[in-house]
């Protein structure tokens, strides 16, 4: 469907964008749906919810940058597909909530409550297995110093370096104190920004970190793309 949207539409960027950021969000979507699919039937259920809501998100941020150019039939067609994708993917994550509070006691599942009607979930299993956090102790592969004293001067520079170790490894990105701007952050680097760091967008809307297992301390992330750029999102 995209690769006919991109077919007819080359003379218009509108739409050609719209279709290029749906590959991307649906290519997401797969990849966390296919990651969903093998923890299933190992039970790592909060780590299925987890990816099935991300991927939720994936889905209407398709759905949402189509609406925007929703002037052809493909679009269109696109567009109720899309919406019926992400009714699949809501139940399916309501089904695993259901599930992860009454597991195989089906007659205690129903509709899942959200915070609309009163219902916040606690945050996490206190005292229960190792709690999130950057681990202690880290030491950098790499150095970043904006004043030149070390080998990158530029978080980019860093992150261009970064090694492709899969999963099985971190690859750690020590940055001293300073303000840093237009850093672009892709890739499955699973890499940590640590000490006093300032990333600034002044461009962009919206500035974003697409990769598994990232983590970060001592961060602050300011947007002054400023009302030109619509909704500034810092992160």
């Amino acid at each position: 469907m995209w690769q006919s949207i991109l077919k007819s539409s080359p003379s218009n960027p509108n739409r050609t964008s719209a279709a290029k950021t749906c590959i991307e969000h649906l290519q997401n979507s797969e990849y966390r749906l296919n990651a969903t699919a093998v923890a299933l039937p190992r039970k790592q259920i909060k780590d299925c919810r987890a990816w099935t809501s991300a991927a939720l998100t994936s889905q209407y941020d398709c759905w949402s940058a189509l609406s925007y150019v929703n002037d052809t039939k493909i679009v269109i067609d696109t567009m109720l597909f899309i919406n019926n994708l992400v009714g699949y993917t809501s139940n399916a994550l309501s089904m695993m909530m259901v599930y992860n509070m009454y597991g195989d006691k089906t007659g205690s599942w129903g509709p899942v409550k959200t915070e609309r009607d009163g219902f916040w979930e606690g945050g996490g299993d206190r005292g229960k297995g190792k709690e999130l956090g950057v681990p202690v102790g880290l030491k950098g592969n790499v150095t970043v110093y904006k004043g030149g004293a070390c080998k990158y001067a530029t978080v980019q520079e860093a992150l261009n370096a970064a090694p492709d170790w899969g999963r099985g490894r971190r690859f750690v990105i020590l940055v001293k104190a300073g303000v840093y701007k237009g850093v672009q952050m892709l890739g499955n680097l699973g890499c940590l920004l640590i000490t006093r760091l300032h990333l600034k967008y002044e461009r962009y809307y919206v500035a974003g970190i697409l990769g598994d297992g990232f983590m970060a301390s001592n961060l602050t992330i300011e947007n002054t793309a400023g009302p030109d750029a619509h909704q500034a999102v810092a992160l």
